[in-house]
């Protein structure tokens, strides 16, 4: 297995024991199978050694808003990073308590997180759908000298692979009305790059027809195409390819006009592969991720 595998494995295996520490038990009453259960794609999470870095590449060198600025939690680090229609969230796990070995450098695409309606109206329904839900976790944080609760997670377990996870995220009222004022304040296109947002998250599996008749299941009605593309409103899609072996494997951004993100990206020493139709953010520059920008 190459180093890079190795390194993601490790790494998710780390983000899986401190989920798991924050879980607490619970339940949720059914509801209709024909409403829909999630709202779109909310954020996209990279798991990285290095989440600074990474944020400052995005912040500051490719110029988008800051959704949430980088902060310590309780077991991870995180910073979010405004991408039109998704947010971008670079985190890191703290290593389990009482571990001796250190890490080797990884980046990965780690968590696909989507925005549910309440999660205590269609946790149940996840469940007769077979994704196999989590019990709830919530995360706390330091406010004025008290914890308080920030926002829920609910894993999609059936839809988890080694390599990456898929989960729900229900913010607090608080929380939601200040990621939507950063929002409101961020006015496209989107930094040196020209960015409308993203318009595909590119999903790599062994099975892949399966996997997409159990993504279809699950988030039914949200409609999938015949090549493998499943649709959620105005978030990102879902490209779900045949692949020897299951990963998140990149993301597509759509521009305002290629050529000149095209310009500023050789500009700031970020420019990839070039093809007629896209171009890739040079993925030595974005710690190994692979990013493609193709114009709207």
């Amino acid at each position: 297995m190459h180093d890079r595998s190795i390194s993601r494995k490790l790494g998710l295996l780390v983000a899986l024991s401190i989920m798991a520490t924050l879980a607490f038990s619970g339940c949720s009453p059914k509801t209709s199978v024909t409403e829909p259960v999630v709202k779109k794609v909310d954020h996209v999470t990279i798991s990285c050694s290095d989440p600074q870095a990474l944020f400052n590449t995005f912040t500051q060198t490719l110029g988008l808003p800051v959704a949430w600025p980088l902060g310590v939690y309780p077991g991870f680090t995180t910073g979010g990073v405004f991408a039109g229609n998704v947010n971008l969230e670079t985190l890191k796990f703290d290593a389990p308590a009482g571990s001796q070995s250190e890490m080797p450098p990884f980046t990965f695409l780690y968590g696909i997180v989507f925005e549910s309606y309440p999660l205590a109206q269609v946790t149940g329904q996840f469940q007769q759908r077979g994704a196999n839900p989590s019990v709830p976790q919530d995360q706390m944080r330091e406010t004025n000298g008290a914890m308080v609760k920030v926002w829920t997670n609910v894993t999609l377990q059936a839809l988890a692979t080694d390599d990456y996870i898929v989960y729900l995220c229900e913010y607090t009222p608080e929380m939601q009305a200040a990621l939507a004022s950063r929002a409101s304040g961020a006015t496209g296109p989107l930094g040196g790059i020209g960015l409308i947002g993203v318009k595909e998250i590119e999903i790599v599996a062994s099975q892949s027809n399966q996997t997409r008749e159990l993504w279809q299941k699950v988030f039914a009605p949200a409609p999938l195409s015949a090549d493998g593309v499943l649709s959620f409103g105005a978030g990102p899609a879902v490209l779900i390819s045949q692949g020897s072996e299951n990963s998140v494997e990149g993301l597509v951004l759509q521009v305002a006009s290629l050529q000149a993100a095209r310009d500023f990206l050789a500009g700031v020493g970020l420019l990839g592969e070039v093809s007629a139709k896209e171009i890739q953010i040079n993925p030595a520059a974005v710690q190994g991720l692979d990013i493609r920008l193709v114009e709207k």
